[in-house]
């Protein structure tokens, strides 16, 4: 008996000139990260859902989050293998077939190993294509037994280069495209607020040019909830934390990135605040106010109307 895979292969994109750190933390550029959120796009549109497999080097661990966002699949899912940094051919062939005997797999890893397994199972002519920001897709055959790869062709290889720079935005009957994935256009965020003996008090954090005030906010994760999404970026926007409320206080909208994004706002009771510079994005301010006068500080008129009524309403409780 044997068993028919699909397995695909995704190699990450170039990495940052002249990094002096550890090879395992070596970071993406830019541009890579994009190629990896249009191979989820790809991916998205061709109805491929396989599990995904990845070396836990940053580079293929950030290439597999940013395809899996994509695809709407939360990063918790992403399965890692230690033995895939830097590994050996045997290594390679004898995890790909664990993981094959059960289902098809999507595999991100390093360039030079890929070509190794390409040159193994396919031909030289079509490893020495392959390399940095390609996919590639292969039909497999395992002994059902042993699970050996006994057989293996490919069926199509593609560069981030040879697909669109746009994304499907998925409204009904739309065939819109946008400069983002969709689900940056969902964004979440937190008022963060304490009752002090002095009264009510409301934390506003600036914007990264620091010219203007509003509330921590950011895409919602595809897998989390607008809550934790929001409180996640709390913490590194702002270096605070502490309950998110399930209630909603409402939702205001920005224009970004071509289109409108939507954001949906709670209030979150701050039970700490880091030192200023130990959080991830330090280099936003933040300051408290009086919850009377905060919304008098805030740029974006709807969410200052929000954040007027939320004020309100805590002033009455303090």
């Amino acid at each position: 008996m044997r068993h028919h895979r699909t397995l695909i292969l995704i190699c990450h994109g170039k990495t940052e000139r002249d990094w002096q750190g550890d090879d395992l933390a070596r970071p993406l550029r830019g541009s890579a990260k994009r190629a990896a959120q249009k191979f989820g796009a790809y991916l998205l549109e061709h109805g491929i859902d396989h599990p995904f497999l990845a070396s836990p080097a940053v580079r293929t661990r950030i290439s597999a989050e940013k395809t899996a966002k994509v695809c709407g699949k939360p990063v918790r899912r992403i399965q890692y293998d230690k033995w895939l940094y830097r590994p050996g051919l045997p290594e390679q062939l004898d995890i790909l077939s664990r993981h094959l005997m059960r289902n098809d797999l999507i595999y991100f890893g390093h360039a030079m190993a890929l070509q190794d397994l390409l040159l193994h199972l396919v031909s030289p002519a079509f490893a020495s294509e392959f390399g940095l920001g390609r996919l590639a897709s292969l039909s497999i055959e395992l002994d059902g037994q042993t699970g050996r790869i006994v057989n293996a062709e490919l069926d199509f290889m593609l560069s981030d280069t040879d697909l669109p720079d746009s994304f499907p935005y998925p409204a009904p009957g739309s065939a819109e495209r946008r400069s983002r994935p969709a689900y940056y256009y969902s964004q979440s965020g937190v008022v963060p607020y304490q009752l002090t003996q002095d009264g009510a008090r409301i934390l506003l954090v600036s914007s990264n040019k620091q010219r203007r005030w509003g509330v921590p906010k950011r895409i919602c994760e595809p897998g989390l909830s607008p809550q934790v999404s929001a409180a996640k970026e709390a913490l590194e926007e702002a270096g605070i934390s502490g309950p998110v409320s399930d209630h909603v206080l409402g939702h205001y909208t920005v224009i970004k990135w071509g289109a409108v994004c939507s954001v949906q706002l709670h209030a979150m009771r701050v039970e700490e605040e880091l030192p200023y510079g130990t959080w991830v994005e330090n280099g936003h301010r933040r300051a408290w106010h009086a919850a009377a006068r905060a919304a008098e500080h805030v740029y974006h008129p709807q969410l200052s109307t929000l954040i007027a009524a939320f004020s309100q309403n805590l002033c009455q409780r303090s």
